[in-house]
């Protein structure tokens, strides 16, 4: 495997993170994705997370790197997004490689606090009229054929439009 072009790549990258062909290489060893999993530095005071698979795509490593940069800002937030390291694809698998945020399985004694998280994401403006993945580029979602949208819309007026006219057309005519 010859240098692999990081899609995404973070200022300030620990030293200790594997390689994108050591990724390769451990991702292969755990079976084929969409999966993830923890990677721990060689004294394992610091770790990463590594998810990979057919549908991972570099939109959602930007779009999580612009929200984490905003969200982890505020020093009073009640959520924390991992940063993104980096991120690359390597014959048609994504691979995002990210802080590992350690934490436990929400309970109904959370709800509050999930909310809150909510709506703190909901309160952050996309930097362009047009839906889909920062930088561009298709709408992964499983409401789409192959979980990706086939057209790239240039608003949100635009994709609700689409959508209305995709479901007019599964309308009973015996109603």
């Amino acid at each position: 495997m010859a240098n692999v072009p990081l899609a995404f790549e973070s200022p300030n990258l620990p030293t200790w993170l594997p390689t994108p062909y050591t990724v390769v290489a451990r991702c292969g060893q755990h079976g084929p994705g969409p999966l993830g999993f923890v990677e721990y530095s060689s004294d394992r005071t610091e770790s990463a997370w590594i998810k990979y698979g057919p549908l991972v795509t570099m939109g959602e490593a930007r779009t999580q790197a612009f929200i984490a940069d905003i969200v982890n800002s505020n020093n009073d937030c009640v959520v924390r997004v991992p940063n993104i390291f980096y991120a690359f694809r390597y014959k048609g698998v994504g691979y995002i490689v990210m802080q590992h945020v350690r934490g436990q399985d929400c309970s109904q004694d959370d709800f509050g606090q999930i909310a809150l998280a909510v709506r703190r994401l909901r309160s952050i403006d996309s930097p362009t009229a047009s839906p889909g993945p920062i930088g561009g580029g298709p709408i992964s979602h499983r409401l789409f054929n192959d979980h990706r949208s086939s057209v790239r819309y240039m608003s949100v007026c635009a994709l609700q439009e689409h959508i209305n006219k995709v479901s007019d057309a599964f309308k009973s005519p015996c109603r």
